[in-house]
């Protein structure tokens, strides 16, 4: 089972415009030393539009194992929202961040442009 946590969503203004992909982070029921698991990251982007994720960890206690994620790595591709499963190692005791930014566009007729958004995770390693 894993336990919600709310995650940060920021409106990031691109090309003059405001514009934000909406995005969550959930994190593991439990954490220890030695773990490997993944955060769960859910991302409500348009239909077949191409999809970037780009996690990364601050402090010690956690390792992100992956650091790029694209449309076809979602669990499903074709689903809303993309679900991705971020690799994690849990290095050692003590806290943890996790980021994680995700880029994309939109487009209206002929005109596209970038959309991004933005989450981080609090974690805990225990030991």
């Amino acid at each position: 089972m894993r336990t919600s946590v709310a995650a940060l969503v920021l409106m990031v203004a691109t090309v003059g415009y405001a514009q934000a992909l909406r995005v969550e982070l959930d994190a593991p029921a439990s954490l220890r030393a030695g773990d490997r698991t993944t955060v769960e990251l859910r991302v409500w982007a348009e239909d077949e539009r191409p999809v970037m994720v780009t996690p990364r960890a601050e402090g010690d206690a956690v390792e992100v194992v992956r650091g790029r994620l694209l449309r076809p790595d979602a669990v499903d591709p074709g689903a809303t929202p993309l679900v991705f499963r971020i690799p994690i190692a849990a290095r050692e005791p003590g806290p943890a961040r996790v980021r994680v930014e995700v880029h994309s566009f939109t487009c209206e007729g002929d005109e596209c442009r970038p959309v991004e958004g933005e989450a981080q995770l609090d974690l805990r390693v225990s030991r």
